[in-house]
């Protein structure tokens, strides 16, 4: 459903490489990886700086350059659209059919946002308000397009993030929503975001909902994709302007449209597709950017996926047929 998929990796973390080339293969779907960089070797004239503020830690601006790096591949190959993944990022084994969803509720949704011309458009005249919420069970009218599964007129869909919040109602921004029964997703005491529980969906939906809504102040790159245009925007607006915070903060202010940056059209789903899995071992393994101190696991998992590709690579692998759920109902 992209037109390419590339993975943000280090060329040292052979771990990740090794254990993400063998999940891609069983899903089915090709990539690249795409070497990270190290901070250390981006000169100061490379950061964009129109601020008094100190330089940010080469582990981020690493991170930065890589991404832009990425940015700089789909602009310059006129790439129509792109998923972008980090090298640890893990996913449910029924993603198939949760992006296949999630095209028809993008597409519904910019449809709702009053994104697309309707006169030019299949987006159906029954939904007049860009603040609907809509059951996904009432979207059968929307037809599948090959060459824009899910939608036209986005910039980035956000489907893979450690933090996301609804549109709050004092912004003049589209607060539609598209609203899922999808027992793909854990109950709700079992979701959690890089800030607590995921508090939007716990408050005001029951166990096994999945919403997908235009992004706000959203956290985390484990997965995004971006179109042509987007990844012209985000090279201009993430790459050109001050850096002043990393760049999945940059990215937020890219879709919310803070930090002297312009709002664009960004769609996600919460919670998301995509998480950081944490194998089994020291947590310095977890994260080449982060301090997790000297904490160890005996065994490996991610957040809010329930059947875990990665953690069940020897089950698929070997055919036993034992395909563990990490978070199991509880009802």
């Amino acid at each position: 459903q992209f037109e390419r998929i590339f993975v943000i990796s280090r060329p040292d973390r052979t771990d990740r490489r090794d254990a993400l080339t063998i999940a891609a293969s069983i899903e089915g779907f090709d990539f690249e990886f795409f070497d990270g960089v190290d901070g250390s070797k981006v000169p100061d004239k490379a950061i964009p700086t129109t601020s008094d503020h100190p330089r940010l830690r080469d582990p981020v601006i690493g991170c930065w350059r890589a991404y832009m790096n990425v940015m700089q591949e789909i602009v310059r190959n006129n790439i129509a659209t792109a998923l972008i993944l980090e090298d640890d990022a893990d996913w449910d084994t029924r993603l198939r059919d949760q992006l296949y969803n999630f095209s028809i509720a993008s597409r519904s949704l910019l449809c709702l946002s009053h994104q697309l011309d309707r006169q030019n458009s299949k987006c159906s005249d029954r939904f007049h308000t860009s603040d609907s919420e809509v059951n996904f069970e009432d979207l059968t009218w929307t037809e599948y397009h090959e060459g824009s599964p899910y939608g036209d007129g986005w910039d980035l869909l956000w489907v893979g993030h450690s933090e996301m919040n609804f549109i709050p109602e004092t912004m003049n921004k589209p607060k539609g929503r598209i609203v899922q029964v999808d027992h793909t997703v854990l109950e709700r005491h079992y979701l959690k975001s890089v800030m607590g529980p995921y508090r939007d969906i716990i408050q005001n939906y029951p166990h096994h909902t999945r919403v997908t809504h235009h992004a706000y102040n959203g956290l985390g790159t484990t997965a995004y994709a971006v179109s042509l245009a987007g990844a012209r925007r985000v090279l201009y607006q993430v790459g050109l302007k001050d850096l002043t915070l990393p760049v999945d903060n940059t990215l937020r202010s890219f879709c919310d449209g803070t930090e002297g940056r312009t709002p664009h059209v960004c769609v996600c789903p919460q919670p998301g597709f995509f998480e950081q899995y944490r194998p089994p071992g020291p947590a310095e393994l977890w994260s080449d950017i982060q301090d997790y101190g000297n904490d160890y696991t005996a065994k490996g998992f991610s957040y809010n996926v329930r059947r875990s590709i990665q953690h069940n690579l020897e089950a698929i692998l070997e055919n036993t047929g034992q395909i563990v759920d990490q978070w199991p109902d509880t009802a």
